[in-house]
């Protein structure tokens, strides 16, 4: 099913849609982070390698 145009009721439960796929770089997470959902383990190495996380991780937004 390829469409250009999705509405609410296009969705079922349990579908599955090929989307692709992207790889995002550091910088891009730090970027989109800063403007969008700066916490630290976003966006500053140091804070997020004191987090559980360990390292700078994505948004969930992102």
């Amino acid at each position: 099913m390829k469409k250009s145009t999705w509405y609410f009721e296009d969705f079922y439960v349990g579908q599955e849609i090929a989307v692709g796929s992207r790889t995002v770089s550091e910088e891009e997470i730090i970027a989109f982070a800063t403007q969008f959902d700066p916490q630290p383990f976003h966006v500053d190495h140091d804070a997020a390698a004191g987090s559980i996380f360990g390292s700078v991780i994505a948004s969930g937004w992102h």
